[in-house]
């Protein structure tokens, strides 16, 4: 056809010296003058250019110019494009066809006697078809296995649990069936590529199964109210995710319009079998997470607390950075509009298609092809095949040696009858061309329109979601950081994005969604509490980033250059994903919202910008280098300035005061704080001296005989006392009397100051357990009181879920007695103790008679009971000495 294409472009008058080429009297005669010279020595190239043109007609065409085709290509491999004369509807009947030509050309072969044979490389549509279809099998499978057997390996590296890993693997294959599905009902027919991305949605799926797995595995009873926050919290999530991915139903692409159904519905049903069918058996059966995730979460927890000014410090250098590189970066190409990129080069198919098309370049311009092609059409007569077939035979030739010259007759025979374009070929390139122009215009177009609906969907989602500017704000600015971490991730690796990749950004949009969306409700959750809130997800979110690489990295082993630009590109977009929101956004919620608020209340208890670990430093420091009556000069002054300088605080302390004795005045309360600065200074005196000269500050004890009766029974004792004196000198007192202790205590305001006083008392010998919203604090301490410990506790703060309220003079107050229950269950005595300070300067220590809980008709009634008895023990004490009681909570029900 190609050839036929030349000659009906050639000159008029040349057009009709081809046709003479083809007469009777010519053809018999260019057949004699071939056989002569087959009659001499020919080389295998002469002989190939003979049984390829025996009537010489290419001289004819080209006038001996040497554009003959031959001479180009005689040194390629052997090209066939085949089609099939029967409508081929699947894969396999492009298998099929294949495997028959195949088999044809190596009878042929073989028949021919070709030594040695040729391989043949077959192109055109079955061709391609049938190896795209092999080659994405493979793939598949590779992808699947490759999927599989990394998320697995991660998840049981980091959890040591294999039934539970069986139970998410079902839970994502009924999720991918789920999906297959409702996109065959949608579709019919389901795209080969689309089926290719079951991979990508194994591994972003996997992050609802973790969570909900991590969720279970913590230790403790399960809190009916946490999980339903997290199972609205991952509802939330897949849903934002799959809303801002389907979108690309909308998209001018039919595959993206599968591939939107598929992942969509993916990652709704994995939703939904993560918070049913995975929820219900772990909750039958029971996991254990490893011991060693809560610390090292909390480490990092407590690192980026104690650090966050450098991370913010560095958010904002690669924001400057970004800047600075912009005028290079300006010149890289983040959009490759080229197709070429997309085609499965390796194919076998596609390198045959590429000879072919690297042939066809030596035409000539599509100016030659000139209107004299309606006068040679006029001047043509079709051809008889059978006489010039005749003659051929009459000469000798094998009917093969026809074959050429016949097919050309009927090439220009369909020609001159209308039936065959032979300016095809030439119209098809100017289309190939258009048609890139066209797909890179259409995906473009579809980026910016469904850009805007991205954009509205996830900022209406968040809204939904949290409810608050704010929040709303940070997961925006999370998005940004992690879409300029991306561009220089893809700056770097010098990776630019193509169609598919560009109009598939919406999966990482969701992805940054989903991680910003559960960081925040943790946080939300924990009232700013990083440790709690990275307890909790740190580790599921690190290993669900960690199994969404893994699912963006299976497509990078694929034979498809579309699917592995791909995976390079979601890899950087996911690792960016996770950075933006495990390290962005808790310090930035640091900064945007104190923590440990007051419920009801105007502000925190504290100031927060002198209660910190790195004031708490400073003290040490001070309680150094000065004497202790200097200290306490400085401190108790200190103390009335900010009694003067926060009324409302000062007003919080009367109320308490009051309750106590109704005829105290303000001025008392201001004296609290007063006194407050003076215990501070005897704090940092006793943590930085030797504990034989601390103890030196205690001048009298009283009741010592109720800790050796309580060693003596081996059952340890609960160590009850209140915010008054200086209460952690007891624990210094007991550890230098032999007694093993540790000392009760809810999070600090910062991670660093909790860290700060734990390792100040360790100093002593006294341990830390830290309350937090779980129970495996008090399985803690159920095991200290079981072994003979003493452990210390606060009773006269009321928690905010579990409080009793107890009679004082004058009013009530609320108290946390529930750790009284604690000490019943493990038949340990609970021992009251206080440690004032006189009026000498030096410490009273007073051990009081234990109490044995016993229960009575309920639970309330033995909190009230014990608790009553307790404040009325307390009561001499803190009426004797009011300016002492530091409680700076407001006490009263109503607060």
């Amino acid at each position: 056809q190609w050839l036929a294409g030349m000659i009906i472009a050639l000159p008029p008058e040349r057009f009709v010296d081809f046709k003479k080429a083809l007469g009777p009297d010519a053809v018999a005669a260019r057949l004699r003058t071939t056989l002569a010279d087959m009659s001499g020595a020919l080389d295998e190239t002469d002989m190939a250019r003979l049984r390829f043109d025996p009537l010489r007609l290419n001289n004819v065409i080209f006038g001996g110019t040497g554009a003959d085709p031959l001479t180009a290509t005689m040194n390629l491999p052997p090209v066939l494009s085949i089609a099939s004369a029967r409508s081929l509807k699947t894969f396999e009947d492009d298998q099929q066809f294949v495997a028959q030509v195949k088999s044809a050309l190596a009878a042929a072969t073989t028949s021919a006697a070709l030594s040695p044979a040729p391989h043949f490389l077959l192109t055109g549509e079955p061709a391609i078809t049938a190896d795209i279809a092999s080659h994405m099998r493979r793939d598949i499978i590779v992808m699947l296995v490759f999927t599989f057997a990394l998320t697995s390996l991660a998840f049981w590296f980091t959890y040591r649990s294999l039934m539970p890993l069986m139970w998410i693997i079902v839970a994502q294959i009924m999720a991918v069936f789920v999906a297959l599905v409702a996109a065959r009902l949608i579709f019919t027919q389901i795209n080969v590529l689309s089926i290719g991305f079951s991979s990508i949605l194994l591994g972003v799926g996997m992050d609802y199964c973790i969570l909900v797995y991590h969720f279970f595995a913590q230790p403790g009873e399960t809190d009916a109210h946490e999980w339903k926050e997290l199972r609205h919290a991952i509802w939330l999530s897949s849903i934002t995710t799959a809303a801002t991915f389907g979108l690309l139903y909308f998209s001018s692409f039919p595959g993206l319009r599968q591939l939107a159904v598929l992942v969509g519905v993916g990652l709704l049903a994995t939703a939904f079998f993560s918070t049913t069918f995975l929820a219900d058996l772990l909750a039958r059966r029971r996991p254990t997470a490893p011991r060693w995730l809560g610390p090292i979460s909390d480490r990092c927890a407590r690192f980026m607390s104690r650090h966050r000014l450098a991370f913010r410090l560095a958010a904002i250098a690669v924001v400057v950075g970004t800047i600075l590189l912009f005028p290079q970066m300006e010149k890289f190409s983040f959009y490759d509009p080229g197709v070429d990129q997309l085609e499965p080069s390796d194919l076998e198919p596609y390198r045959a298609q590429k000879i072919i098309q690297d042939a066809t370049a030596q035409m000539p311009h599509p100016d030659f092809v000139s209107g004299a092609t309606e006068t040679n059409r006029g001047a043509w007569t079709p051809l008889d095949p059978a006489p010039i077939r005749q003659q051929f035979q009459q000469a000798g030739f094998n009917p093969t040696w026809a074959a050429s010259t016949l097919q050309l007759i009927d090439t220009l025979n369909r020609w001159q009858a209308g039936t065959l374009d032979l300016t095809g070929p030439a119209q098809a390139s100017g289309a190939w061309i258009q048609l890139r122009e066209d797909l890179n215009r259409t995906a473009v177009q579809d980026f910016k329109r469904l850009s805007l609906f991205m954009f509205l969907v996830v900022v209406t989602l968040c809204a939904v979601a949290h409810r608050s500017f704010r929040l709303v704000g940070l997961n925006l600015v999370a998005l940004a950081m992690s879409m300029l971490l991306l561009a220089l991730g893809l700056y770097a690796s010098q990776t630019s994005m193509t169609i598919l990749s560009l109009l598939c950004l919406p999966l990482m949009i969701g992805l940054v969604i989903d991680y910003s969306l559960h960081i925040l409700l943790a946080l939300e959750h924990a009232r700013g509490n990083l440790i709690d809130a990275f307890r909790h997800l740190a580790v599921p979110v690190l290993l669900t980033g960690t199994a969404s690489i893994i699912g963006f990295t299976a497509p990078v082993l694929s034979s498809q250059p579309a699917l592995q630009n791909f995976g390079n590109v979601m890899d950087l977009g996911t690792i960016a994903a996770v950075a933006s929101g495990l390290i962005l956004l808790p310090v930035l919620y640091g900064r945007l919202q104190p923590v440990h608020r007051v419920p009801g209340g105007k502000g925190a208890h504290h100031s927060a910008s002198l209660y910190c670990a790195s004031m708490f430093d400073l003290g040490a420091w001070l309680g150094r280098v000065f004497p202790l009556s200097v200290l306490r000069v400085v401190a108790g002054s200190a103390g009335w300035i900010y009694a003067w300088t926060h009324p409302a605080r000062v007003r919080v302390v009367h109320r308490n005061l009051r309750l106590l004795d109704d005829s105290l005045p303000l001025q008392s309360a201001r004296r609290v704080y007063g006194e407050f600065g003076k215990t501070l200074a005897d704090y940092f005196h006793i943590g930085t001296r030797p504990p034989e000269e601390a103890l030196k500050i205690i001048s009298r004890m009283t009741g010592e005989d109720h800790l050796d009766a309580a060693r003596r029974e081996g059952k340890g004792a609960l160590i009850v006392t209140g915010h008054f004196g200086l209460f952690e000198l007891g624990g210094l007192l007991m550890a230098r009397n032999g007694f093993p202790s540790a000392a009760l205590t809810y999070p600090e305001p910062s991670s660093a100051l909790t860290a700060w006083r734990a390792g100040f008392r360790r100093r002593w010998g006294v341990d830390t357990i830290e309350i937090g919203p779980d129970s495996f604090a008090f399985l803690q301490i159920a095991e200290r009181l079981r072994s003979g410990h003493f452990v210390a506790t606060l009773i006269d703060r009321p928690h905010p879920s579990e409080n009793i309220p107890v009679n004082l003079p004058h009013g009530v107050a609320r108290f946390s007695a529930g750790i009284l229950l604690l000490a019943a269950h493990c038949g340990s005595p609970v021992i009251p103790a206080t440690m004032v300070r006189q009026a000498d300067g030096f410490y009273h220590a007073q051990v009081f008679a234990p109490l044995f809980i016993e229960p009575r008709a309920t639970r309330a009634e033995t909190l009230q009971f014990y608790s009553q008895q307790i404040a009325d023990i307390f009561l001499p004490v803190l009426c004797a000495h009011p300016e002492q009681w530091y409680q700076f909570v407001s006490l009263s029900p109503e607060s």
